[in-house]
């Protein structure tokens, strides 16, 4: 109802019974030029003030990929406290005596 009444006051005769299209039209045109001068008014901001690189937002994997999960290691690696259960593994394992396999 806004873009009628604001057509009307510029003198387009639009009628959006009578023709759809035309009030179709008209309103996406209206729309972009919206669009486009919400744009233009963030860039005048922006380069009055500055502060784009608060725009900017970091990847999902980064936001999301933290957590707040407290490890406790012991010297050697060896989960002590955490949500993850401790695999039972020999302090030597990946040690080969004579290039043994």
């Amino acid at each position: 109802m806004v873009f009628a009444w604001e057509a009307y006051r510029k003198n387009v005769d639009v009628h959006l019974q009578s023709e759809p299209t035309r009030a179709e039209l008209l309103y996406k045109e209206f729309e972009v030029k919206k669009q486009e001068s919400k744009c233009r008014i963030k860039e005048n901001i922006l380069d009055k003030y500055g502060g784009g690189e608060h725009l900017q937002v970091p990847p999902k994997e980064l936001i999301f990929g933290q957590s707040e999960d407290y490890v406790e290691y012991s010297r050697h690696g060896v989960i002590l406290k955490g949500t993850e259960k401790p695999v039972v593994r020999s302090k030597y394992e990946d040690v080969f005596i004579n290039n043994h396999t």
